[in-house]
């Protein structure tokens, strides 16, 4: 695989930070200076801020499919409970709640009616990444009766408020690193950070940093 993608030289990174800085070396040239870039990743369970220098490596003697600049890793913080199950699981307690109340049947976590319900609160996540307020229908929840989720952006995002929260600091922590110059670009990864609340926790932590407050906006990779 690594041939086919012209990659002359293949290296085990032991973190994804690091793989995330070598990717930028090899993916985006830049000029002949080094710059400081952020990476920002949500998954589907994780999430990780990291802050990366990128150095420019003298082209002459250079392997073919080698990087033209070398990544440094300046910071790197992650967290293992930090990404879009942790969202779903949200969006489940909110309304196994109302369900429980509702129809006086709670619904428990990995019985067949969970998963049914953590099903539909994952397509409502994604609907409410682009919609205002978004609906979805849960079938056969309870006693064989279709259930409906409905739910607007505002109340998403007060849902999210801890995880949010959380994912501010560890952008400013990474901000707040020695050394680190005026922020060349940021990189956003993972389908976490496509839901406007994360973006705007990113881009607060940004606005409030001498090092990413002159980035003119975010690029979605």
């Amino acid at each position: 695989a690594a041939a086919v993608g012209g990659w002359g030289e293949v290296v085990a990174l032991p973190t994804p930070a690091e793989a995330a800085g070598e990717a930028l070396a090899r993916k985006y040239p830049r000029g002949e200076a080094a710059v400081d870039t952020l990476v920002v990743d949500v998954g589907h369970s994780c999430a990780f801020v990291a802050a990366v220098r990128l150095h420019p490596l003298a082209k002459e003697g250079a392997k073919e499919g080698a990087a033209a600049w070398r990544a440094e890793l300046l910071y790197e913080e992650s967290d293992a409970f930090l990404g879009c199950d942790q969202m779903d699981d949200a969006l489940f307690d909110h309304f196994g709640a109302k369900v429980g109340a509702s129809h006086g049947s709670p619904i428990k976590p990995a019985s067949r009616a969970g998963w049914r319900l953590l099903d539909g609160c994952e397509r409502l996540r994604k609907l409410l990444s682009t919609l205002p307020e978004a609906a979805v229908s849960v079938e056969n929840l309870v006693d064989g009766c279709d259930v409906p989720l409905k739910l607007a952006r505002d109340d998403f995002v007060a849902l999210l408020a801890p995880l949010l929260a959380k994912l501010g600091a560890m952008t400013r922590r990474a901000l707040s690193t020695a050394g680190l110059e005026r922020l060349a670009s940021v990189e956003l990864a993972g389908g976490g950070t496509r839901i406007p609340a994360v973006q705007e926790a990113v881009t607060q932590a940004l606005l409030e940093s001498a090092a990413g407050a002159a980035v003119g906006g975010l690029e979605d990779r």
